[in-house]
């Protein structure tokens, strides 16, 4: 985490060669990205055995936890991905290999342009933090109000069904 951090905030010494930033940040991200997820279902498995232990289900809180300082840090590669958009031609001709990747990186650009305020984002992780099913319950009500598909991403597979979470009070 503490290496994405400091390409993150490097993006702007490399301006001048942002095809070679943004590819040393891919490898590292997917790289922080798989131990991520291997280290949650480490922890959801040894949990899933003894749900008594106090010590697993700290150790799924604090990657939670970490889960969330993910989240945040896809936000800030989302931002510098659409400021540096237009590189991204010179980014696929100079490093070939990500080239077959372009309709994802595409996709991380188009999502940003469906991004909550920052206040947004932090209740929304502020409810993730307190109660998952409020936060789905949140999410469930703004999509409905502006007529918004919710990513799979962003929603578990609970919630393919967006109206049977709601109230009828909440139903817009």
């Amino acid at each position: 985490m503490d290496e994405l951090d400091k390409r993150l905030a490097d993006v702007t010494a490399q301006q001048s060669d942002f095809s070679r930033w943004l590819a040393d940040y891919l490898v590292k991200s997917n790289k922080t990205g798989a131990l991520e997820e291997s280290l949650n279902a480490f922890a959801y498995a040894m949990y899933s055995t003894d749900t008594t232990n106090s010590e697993y289900l700290n150790n799924v809180s604090k990657l939670e936890e970490l889960g969330l300082q993910s989240t945040a840090k896809n936000l800030v590669f989302q931002g510098i991905l659409t400021k540096y958009s237009p590189d991204l031609s010179t980014f696929y001709t100079s490093y070939p290999q990500f080239a077959q990747y372009q309709y994802v990186l595409e996709q991380v650009i188009q999502d940003g342009t469906h991004r909550r305020s920052q206040a947004e984002e932090q209740l929304a992780t502020d409810l993730c933090r307190t109660g998952g099913a409020a936060c789905w319950r949140w999410i469930a009500v703004v999509a409905l109000r502006h007529q918004l598909a919710v990513p799979s991403t962003i929603c578990s597979p609970r919630c393919h069904d967006l109206e049977t979470l709601l109230t009828p009070a909440e139903l817009p």
